[in-house]
């Protein structure tokens, strides 16, 4: 029996899901469930309902969905038609496999515009800084799970009042403290998680702090501003340790495993921007990587501190051996500049952002391009604890999941 586009009595449904990361290609599902009104039995009624609330879940290539009984009164999904054209059939008990990864929660994008994000360490929250519909800047802190209201905040921070947006946002190791910088103000502050109050603001930069992370041990923030300076801050007497000089505005930076190490791009001579490593505790320089023939937009430590990637405005990503400083691999496929990267927390994958309008996928072993996605990207991270790959595509925050699919 062919079902019509309706499912719980009144509620309209149709949803078209698209599904990335599989060799580039898109799938929509699209699924058309409604009510057999007053012939259903109770438990059928029951188990409609059950397969409204998994439609979202639901992962198997299709056409349209077919839904029927069997003799037992088991309730059937049927595809009427796949790609290669033979007719296909799922249990509804059954877990659909698939090597795609459907959004599972979607944030901001209304009220409140998002520009950056921040997982927890544990993964279990997402802060994101932008700006709220009245032109202030606002700080927001989500659940990341599926459940409850999708699109409701647990908490919300005034950051900065009009005309201003939050340019940055970061959690401290023990999730306990929350990072932000803003546009117009010159300040970053700190904040109280769980209150959502203010805790303290660290004065010195004289620009926007353009990207903010705190070391591992989080004893430690360093902040790089449009000022063409890093600098690094105690984070128990909130006083500057040291100003690094970077020669131009940076808008990227990395700390290594160990939080030793600290790599950033910038304009060390006059041949244009390249890498350097600074050790943390000097502050002096340990390694200046060869100048590329493109400008450096993004870097990140491998999980094991023995890599660096950088994206770069030539539409490439280089993987350079820390130790040695040559170029262990260089990745192709973005058509245009490269402005973001970042490893899986196991090391196996890279993602990256490029103003294509493309979000990447790499094998960091081999190299291989694993899947792209189409999005207007922004940011782009894995969470901490490899289940989530989220992204900023207009103004909102996609998180995709699980992503131990791609380990």
């Amino acid at each position: 029996m062919k079902l019509s586009s309706f499912c719980e009595s009144s509620e309209n449904l149709f949803t078209q899901t698209h599904l990335g990361f599989n060799t580039g290609i898109t799938t929509k599902i699209q699924l058309s469930i409604a009510v057999f009104a007053p012939i259903l039995t109770k438990k059928m009624s029951k188990r409609i309902k059950m397969l409204c609330n998994l439609r979202l879940l639901l992962g198997i290539a299709m056409s349209s969905l077919m839904v029927s009984t069997t003799a037992s009164g088991s309730l059937v999904v049927a595809r009427e038609q796949d790609q290669s054209g033979g007719p296909g059939a799922s249990q509804v008990s059954q877990t659909p496999s698939t090597s795609r990864s459907a959004p599972v929660r979607k944030i901001g994008g209304d009220n409140h515009v998002v520009h950056t994000f921040s997982f927890s360490p544990d993964s279990r929250l997402l802060a994101t800084g932008g700006v709220d519909r009245r032109g202030g800047g606002t700080i927001r802190i989500w659940t990341t799970s599926p459940r409850g209201n999708s699109n409701q905040p647990i908490r919300t921070m005034e950051a900065a009042t009009f005309p201003d947006y939050v340019k940055s946002v970061a959690f401290s190791p023990n999730g306990q403290i929350l990072a932000s910088g803003s546009i117009t103000s010159k300040v970053i502050r700190l904040w109280n998680v769980q209150t959502g109050e203010m805790i303290r603001t660290l004065q010195g930069h004289d620009g926007i702090s353009n990207r903010i992370a705190f070391s591992p041990n989080g004893q430690i923030l360093a902040s790089a501003s449009s000022d063409k300076t890093i600098k690094l801050w105690d984070m128990q007497t909130g006083k500057a340790l040291r100003t690094i000089q970077l020669g131009d505005s940076s808008q990227s930076l990395s700390f290594s495993p160990d939080g030793k190490l600290l790599a950033a791009p910038g304009y060390f001579d006059k041949s244009g921007t390249t890498i350097r490593i600074w050790n943390v505790e000097t502050g002096s320089p340990v390694r200046t990587f060869p100048r590329p023939d493109s400008n450096v937009k993004s870097v990140a430590f491998s999980p094991d501190g023995k890599m660096l990637a950088a994206a770069y405005a030539n539409k490439t990503i280089k993987l350079w051996n820390v130790q040695t400083g040559a170029v262990m691999r260089k990745l192709e496929g973005h058509t245009r500049d490269v402005h973001l990267v970042d490893f899986s927390p196991n090391g196996k994958y890279l993602v990256s952002g490029g103003y294509d309008g493309m979000v990447k996928l790499w094998d960091v072993r081999t190299g291989v391009n694993n899947g792209n996605r189409k999005v207007d990207v922004r940011d782009v991270n894995f969470s901490p604890n490899g289940e989530f790959l989220a992204f900023i595509d207009k103004n909102a925050v996609v998180i995709l999941g699980p992503t131990q699919r791609f380990q």
